[in-house]
């Protein structure tokens, strides 16, 4: 048997084909096998399921130590974040005690406070009323720079003698509940209800007295707002593990007494609570985070002893179906056949398609090309192994037209003519795409069918400088009839061209302005002369005589059958926005803007140039008409005008 191979840079079946349907008709189904005996089978299923229970015990037992081992992590995990939490809110009250401290022992302070004592045991006014208000401000400056909500100055029973910041007030009113007696002991901290919240706490260090060091004669007390505090101290660390999380509760709100670990719930929790503060922190995190290690030795564990019960199977099983080797041959010689089958329909399909004179190539999602036929491989000069894998910008040698030609065109809809290169030659293409159903792979994949039409474009292009030529020599025969239209037409072109500038106008619309222009005075070959330079007011028959000049250039133009609009521009010239211009009454969202510009530069140019029988207006008395009537004429393309009169280009 002779092996069917398929050609180099074919294109793949298109249809799927049944592997039991041979090339020459036939039916050719698997071989039929002996199957193993039962008992064969029933040992097979006694063996997988003896290994895959002693594989599951052993499964257990290794889950359930991990667990453990887990579990214990866990604790000591939880332990050692909320030591460093701690830590940190030590560091912070510390921070707050010792602002106070050196507050304390500031020797303008110790002065005042063991007067205002003396002065309290000795039942008399103090001598200190002038200092008062100097130590209000000081107190005021401090309570700013510690970051504190409220400072007193109080006798050591707790009666204030001053008050500063904005929770000074709340803290006076605390002076009652014994908190005195608690902080002659070196300074404490306890918490402090404003507003019916716990969100500050109290800061108390005791002020000696000059004279006897060891005599308490005063107390400053600050209040500190805990909210950022508590923020910082419930905010996940930058190593925090996945469910960790740290919380502030307040007393009766945790459900765990201080240092005590949660059960076997779904969350595992750990609370140790600040010692002189209401208020505990807690460390929660789910069981299920960290037990997922538990739970993947398990799975493995099931994965082995599921694999090895199969092995075990197929190891039995395997021995039977030995006996079946012949038969195997014969599928295998089956298969053979079909493979032929399809190689040789392959070859049919790339027959048709290297058929095709287009150029035919399949890319992928990202525009390498995986075949072409045989019109894109000779116009190119490569192989098909030279083609796979470039791109369709490679080939065209401009990373642009891909996205011209596809990109911006829809499925099945042909693309606008692009000029490229192309096999070293500039070409004029288009193209069509299609997306091909997917067979064994995700991947999107594409038809694009290429056609070259570069003599079409070019007779085109050659069609429409012959036009364009034609256009430019009745514009020079006007020149020859009349020396004053022609000196009208040019200054209405460079006016024109001016404005179009200007306004960044270029392309077809930049070459129908020129061209129209040129040919603008045609019409009026049509008209008597005397008409045209005649001073005195003219009739209304005469007026209709001189606005029928448009008329004639249109019926003129009409006969070239430009590609341009020359003939539509040309009848925009005195047309105005309003519907106020003739030929035709047309309003601004019928007039294009060659038309608008035209139609400016036509009034600018007739009112500026000098006759024979009048001077020239001055182009900013033009221009302040313009202006005047924008109803009429389009204001973009007047300012632009006007632009170009104050740069001095005109």
């Amino acid at each position: 048997m002779t092996d069917a191979k398929p050609s180099t840079g074919g294109f793949p079946a298109m249809a799927e084909q049944d592997p039991a349907r041979a090339s020459d008709g036939g039916t050719v189904g698997p071989p039929t096998q002996s199957g193993p005996r039962r008992w064969v089978i029933g040992l097979a299923v006694v063996v997988g399921a003896l290994v895959l229970s002693i594989g599951l015990v052993l499964t257990q037992a290794a889950m359930n130590a991990e667990r453990i081992r887990l579990e214990e992590g866990a604790r000591a995990r939880a332990q050692a974040v909320l030591s460093g939490r701690l830590d940190r809110l030590s560091d912070w009250l510390d921070s707050r005690r010792e602002s106070l401290s050196a507050l304390a022992g500031g020797e303008a302070l110790r002065i005042i406070a063991t007067e205002l004592h003396t002065a309290r045991l000795e039942d008399r006014d103090a001598e200190v009323s002038s200092e008062l208000g100097f130590l209000r401000a000081a107190l005021e400056r401090q309570a700013n720079a510690f970051g504190a909500a409220g400072l007193i100055l109080a006798h050591p029973d707790g009666v204030p003698w001053l008050v500063a910041g904005k929770a000074g007030g709340a803290l006076a009113d605390r002076r009652g509940d014994g908190i005195a007696e608690a902080l002659h002991e070196g300074g404490a901290v306890v918490a402090a209800d404003v507003g019916g919240s716990s969100d500050a706490v109290d800061a108390l260090v005791p002020v000696f007295s000059l004279q006897q060091p060891d005599q308490v004669v005063g107390l400053i007390i600050g209040r500190f707002p805990i909210t950022e505090l508590i923020e910082a101290l419930e905010q996940p660390g930058a190593l925090a593990l996945p469910g960790e999380r740290v919380s502030v509760v307040w007393s009766g709100e945790s459900g765990l007494n201080p240092g005590q670990s949660g059960g076997e719930g779904a969350v595992m929790s750990l609370t140790h609570a600040p010692k002189g503060l209401p208020w505990a922190l807690r460390y929660s995190r789910p069981r299920k985070a960290y037990l997922t290690e538990s739970r993947a030795t398990g799975l493995a564990g099931q994965f082995v002893s599921a694999a090895a019960a199969v092995t075990a199977v197929m190891l039995i099983m395997g021995v039977a179906w030995r006996q079946g080797t012949q038969s195997n041959r014969a599928m295998a010689d089956q298969y053979r056949r079909f493979a032929d089958h399809m190689a040789a329909e392959h070859q049919i399909l790339d027959t048709i398609v290297d058929g095709i004179t287009e150029y035919l190539f399949m890319i992928d999602s990202r525009g390498r090309v995986q075949r072409a036929n045989a019109a894109a491989r000779t116009l190119l000069g490569v192989s098909a192994d030279g083609l796979t894998g470039r791109t369709l910008a490679d080939i065209f040698d401009d990373p642009e037209v891909p996205v011209l030609l596809l990109d911006r065109t829809p499925e099945g809809r042909r693309s606008a003519p692009v000029e490229c290169g192309l096999a070293g030659e500039r070409r004029w293409i288009t193209a069509v795409r299609n997306r091909l159903p997917p067979i064994d792979t995700a991947d999107e994949r594409w038809v694009v069918l290429v056609q070259d039409i570069t003599d079409v474009m070019r007779e085109r292009i050659r069609l429409e400088d012959q036009q364009k030529t034609v256009i430019r020599a009745l514009g020079r025969t006007v020149s020859a009839a009349d020396p004053y239209l022609a000196d009208q037409a040019a200054r209405l072109e460079w006016i024109a061209g001016l404005i179009a500038d200007e306004m960044g106008v270029g392309g077809e619309a930049r070459q129908t302005i020129e061209l129209t222009a040129q040919v603008s005075q045609i019409g009026k070959l049509f008209v008597p002369r005397d008409l045209l330079t005649k001073v005195e007011r003219l009739t209304d028959e005469e007026r209709l005589v001189i606005q029928s000049h448009i008329r004639h250039a249109s019926t003129l133009l009409d006969q070239l059958n430009t590609a341009l609009p020359i003939t539509r521009t040309l009848l925009e010239v005195t047309e105005r926005l309003d519907g106020s211009g003739y030929p035709n009454g047309l309003t601004e969202e019928e007039l294009s803007l060659p038309g608008r510009i035209l139609a400016v530069a036509d009034v600018f140019s007739a009112r500026t140039a000098r006759r024979s029988y009048r001077s020239g207006a001055t182009p900013k008395d033009i221009l302040e008409i313009l202006k005047k009537m924008p109803d009429r004429y389009d204001e973009d393309v007047v300012a632009a005008l006007s632009r170009i009169v104050e740069s001095g280009r005109y």
